[in-house]
């Protein structure tokens, strides 16, 4: 989740759906409401937790919410549980 600024809107714009991966959970209030004044619909929720040494599932519907743990660029992430959970669901909803 990187900070908000006029850029967004380019990446915003044509989309429909919102996943919010946030460092810093603090600032997931002003993203849930840029993604409410673009129409955007949140599918998932998810804390960064660098330090972490286990993902965690909190939620799974309406809005998965969680959180993932230690991402480290170019890692390989798809055999944690987060990864594998936001992957089902984000396949569940190409098939609608």
């Amino acid at each position: 989740m990187g900070i908000i600024d006029d850029t967004n809107w380019l990446i915003i714009a044509p989309a429909t759906h919102a996943v919010i991966l946030a460092g810093d959970m603090n600032r997931v209030q002003k993203w849930q409401e840029l993604c409410t004044e673009f129409n955007l619909k949140i599918v998932a929720i998810i804390y960064s937790d660098y330090n972490g040494v286990e993902d965690y599932i909190k939620l799974e519907t309406p809005v998965l919410k969680g959180s993932v743990h230690h991402l480290e660029r170019g890692e390989d992430i798809s055999t944690r549980r987060m990864a594998q959970v936001l992957a089902r669901l984000l396949v569940q909803m190409s098939h609608m």
